[in-house]
């Protein structure tokens, strides 16, 4: 890697070229491959094309600006302008600074957008500083966007012209912008028309290029050949005689299938994808007790410290009578403990582990690893998966999904894992009664939250942001924390976002699980996660903003145990919304729910299962269908037994693996 060829660029330093290598751009190759993250479209528009949407419009500032103070922090600057021979009233947030500038009254553009007879604005800015065009977003570390783009500039100015290495196939079949002209339109686009047609070429490549590292891990797979396990059927029967419930047919059908893949002599691969409380740990651990029988480890992946006690938990008690030492091995562990652990896995004397990213750790040796199970795997991002699976020799791997998938999409999206599926749930549980409501009905759900509060049980209140967006009428959880506190003065209320940091959030979800909070106010950080039987009520504002499956899993922290639960949606949007929102109060099957989340809404947050690392997926399978999916699949694996027989897309290849080790690497290096 050319790690000083950046400093032969005009006015590049190094400081810049720190901020640069902090940001993973190494070479001349990197710069350009580094892609906006959005671009600012600034064209002005007329005032019907701001009629609820944004957009900039050119304005005369007709009356003096007048400031109103909201509470701390906050702050609404409004003045009246003339647009189009019409008076309109502007109000803006958070913006003192334009007090004295309005003074004078100048000409101002503003990029807002048109709500009755109001002009909500997001930005002001004097006519003579606004300049028409595309422009770059870059976000990085240290660097304007505009340094970045002069830097870019160079770079084209010393790079010769990018060949194609996409396959024909691919660029025919959808017909894609070249990729000399793609590259440079990404960066300088000329018009409207160029951006889009280089978007559509980068959405395209990109999800190409995920089917393609799907396609080669599946070869990968293929290739790799194991001794077959011999594993105990005493210790089998033993286990499944010790549960205190009954299994599903579905479960013994799925623990039937990871016997018949420990069997064989290829690698497991397989995802085990399962409603909540369809009893998929159950499975996994039986999957375990299979592996430590035939004299291998099994370790147990989970994304949380607070899921890996959970799960260790689950061990403790269903897997005593296993004769097996199964141990827990967290990152908040004392040096003392984790070494003791470090040795039993490396002399064998721990059959199996339970952790979160610490089992990835160098220091952590194995002395036969056979299996390795991950909790809720898309957390771990489509290129990470395979990390834990290298401290062995041709180790399974049984992948667990807590988020309902159509077959054909997984099929598709995870093509080279089989599938097994649990849709019933064992023994008795009972739906969460679903009711859809609007913020007018804020005395039932207060009344509600006191009738769970004096049961001593808990709630869980999810907002879609952190903070509170005015102009969008969104409440941020940091409001409803400071209103639910004023309001139930005597329960003990917990806020939980992304934005905290790592032992924050885990001491907030320990002490809910622990029964030291009442009210936990999040955001989706918790859609996935803890078992909480006392939580019984799950209150979601602005429920709109959701797909099916995302609000099923929220749904789904509540009535894990037999006592009643209820979920309150809540919305104000129009008889659309609430007829798309209604279907959850009857439907409570979550496959059945990702069916009709595809039908209504194409891929929408189905797609959020996925980590690519640099493509919002999502944005991709909005616009595309299953049946294009399962061209460029096919595309991708032809592409694959190309390069394979005769080394074909050579150098798509290679910055395809080179991705797949950078992103592992990373990943890593994140959480050491």
């Amino acid at each position: 890697m050319r790690l000083n060829e950046l400093l032969t660029l005009k006015g590049v330093g190094k400081k810049t070229v720190e901020h640069l290598h902090k940001a993973g751009l190494f070479t001349f190759e990197h710069i350009v491959a580094r892609y906006p993250v959005r671009y600012d479209q600034q064209y002005l528009s007329s005032l019907e094309a701001i009629h609820e949407q944004y957009g900039y419009v050119q304005a005369q500032v007709i009356s003096r600006p007048k400031m109103a103070y909201i509470k701390k922090n906050m702050q609404i600057l409004s003045f009246r302008v003339k647009l189009e021979d019409k008076t309109f009233l502007v109000k803006v947030y958070n913006q003192r600074f334009l007090m004295k500038v309005l003074m004078s009254q100048p000409l101002v553009v503003i990029y807002g957008k048109l709500k009755k007879s109001e002009l909500q604005a997001q930005r002001v800015l004097l006519a003579d500083n606004f300049e028409e065009g595309i422009f770059p977003i870059y976000n990085i570390e240290g660097l304007t966007d505009k340094s970045y783009g002069k830097i870019v500039d160079q770079v084209f100015g010393l790079l010769p012209s990018f060949k194609e290495i996409y396959p024909n196939d691919l660029i025919d079949a959808y017909d894609l912008m070249p990729r000399n002209v793609f590259v440079k339109a990404m960066h300088k686009p000329n018009d409207v028309d160029m951006l889009e047609a280089a978007v559509r070429r980068f959405k395209y490549q990109e999800m190409f290029r995920y089917l393609t590292k799907v396609a080669w891990k599946k070869y990968l797979s293929i290739s790799v050949e194991k001794q077959p396990k011999a594993y105990n059927k005493l210790s089998l029967r033993q286990f499944v005689l010790s549960l205190p419930f009954k299994l599903t047919k579905e479960q013994e059908k799925a623990m039937n299938d990871i016997l018949n893949d420990f069997t064989s002599t290829a690698v497991m691969n397989r995802m085990l994808q399962g409603d909540t409380g369809s009893g998929k740990t159950v499975v996994a651990l039986f999957a375990m007790v299979a592996t430590m029988s035939a004299s291998q480890q099994a370790a147990f992946l989970a994304p949380t410290e607070i899921l890996a006690h959970q799960h260790f938990e689950t061990c403790q008690k269903l897997l005593k009578s296993s004769g097996f030492e199964v141990r827990l091995l967290t990152g908040s562990m004392s040096t003392t403990e984790k070494k003791e652990i470090y040795a039993g896995l490396k002399s064998g004397r721990i059959a199996g582990v339970v952790g979160t990213h610490s089992l990835f750790s160098e220091a952590v040796q194995y002395k036969n690893l056979g299996l390795v199970i991950t909790d809720e795997q898309h957390r771990f991002g489509v290129n990470q998966r395979q990390l834990l699976k290298q401290k062995g020799t041709a180790v399974d791997v049984l992948y667990l999904s807590a988020t309902p998938i159509p077959r054909t999409l997984a099929m598709t999206l995870y093509g080279d894992m089989t599938m097994s599926t649990l849709r019933s749930k064992p023994g008795i549980r009972l739906s969460v009664e679903t009711f859809i409501m609007s913020s007018k009905d804020k005395d039932l759900i207060r009344q509600a939250m006191q009738e769970t509060l004096k049961k001593n049980e808990q709630i869980y209140v999810v907002a879609p942001t952190i903070e509170t967006n005015e102009q969008m009428h969104l409440f941020g959880v940091t409001t409803l924390f400071d209103v639910i506190k004023k309001r139930y003065s005597d329960a003990r209320v917990g806020l939980l976002h992304a934005k905290l940091d790592y032992e924050e959030k885990q001491k907030v979800l320990k002490d809910f699980k622990a029964g030291n909070i009442d009210i936990l106010v999040s955001t989706t950080v918790i859609e996935v996660g803890i078992d909480i039987p006392n939580a019984t009520l799950m209150i979601i504002y602005h429920a709109e903003r959701f797909g099916y499956a995302q609000l099923h899993q929220l749904r789904g922290r509540v009535g894990r145990s037999d006592k009643r639960a209820k979920c309150f949606m809540i919305t104000d949007g129009g008889d659309e919304v609430l007829s798309r929102l209604g279907v959850l109060e009857s439907v409570f099957d979550g496959f059945e729910l990702s069916e009709l989340d595809l039908k209504q809404r194409g891929f929408g947050d189905l797609a959020g299962t996925l980590q690519s690392g640099r493509l919002d997926l999502n944005d991709f399978l909005e616009m595309t269908d299953i049946t294009m999916l399962e061209d460029l699949k096919k595309i991708a694996e032809k592409t694959v037994e190309a390069y394979e027989k005769d080394a074909q897309y050579g150098s798509l290849m290679k910055l395809i693996m080179q991705e797949m080790e950078d992103s592992a690497f990373v990943f890593l290096k994140d959480r050491e």
